[in-house]
């Protein structure tokens, strides 16, 4: 069984992704950049126009398909 990890919308995107190998490709992906590292997953997110929820999911998320398309679909 696969546990989850589960990042507060607080927690800022740096600590969220430091230990995640690729995790520079898909900052950049989701259309955020090294700049952003900084933010918090809330901000970033009320930035791009998604929850917070979807964008922890897709930047932690394993290497399966695009974090851009998968946050787009996210968006109203």
């Amino acid at each position: 069984m696969e546990s989850a990890v589960r990042y507060p919308a607080n927690a800022s995107i740096y600590e969220a992704l430091r230990n995640r190998p690729g995790a520079l490709v898909r900052l950049q992906e989701a259309g955020l950049s090294r700049e952003h590292l900084e933010f918090r997953i809330g901000d970033a997110a009320r930035m791009l126009g998604v929850p917070a929820e979807r964008l922890a999911e897709v930047l932690l998320r394993e290497r399966s398909g695009r974090a851009e398309e998968q946050v787009a679909e996210a968006r109203p």
